[in-house]
């Protein structure tokens, strides 16, 4: 995603930026404000679900989708109100 946004940033009506916009302080200081901003809106997402009892966010890690994607789709599906009578197999 860190990609993404330097090529966004940097790379002008191609999207691409060049090699070099990837090295040195400027890269480093815009790696350090993309963490703080993906920080402070993740923090805020955990805020709103504490508030709200963890009733309207879901947090599923990707690691946890990757080892047992059936058993996050049902979570999802739970999540959303979905009743899953009966699954042979998903996948």
């Amino acid at each position: 995603m860190t990609l993404f946004f330097r090529h966004l940033d940097e790379g002008g009506h191609t999207g691409h930026a060049k090699e070099d916009r990837f090295k040195g302080q400027g890269w480093d200081r815009f790696v350090d404000i993309k963490i703080k901003s993906w920080e402070l809106f993740y923090t805020d997402w955990l805020a709103v679900s504490d508030e709200s009892n963890g009733d309207n966010v879901l947090v599923i890690h990707f690691e946890e989708m990757v080892e047992n994607l059936e058993w996050s789709m049902l979570k999802v599906l739970d999540f959303l109100g979905f009743e899953v009578k009966f699954i042979k197999s998903l996948f």
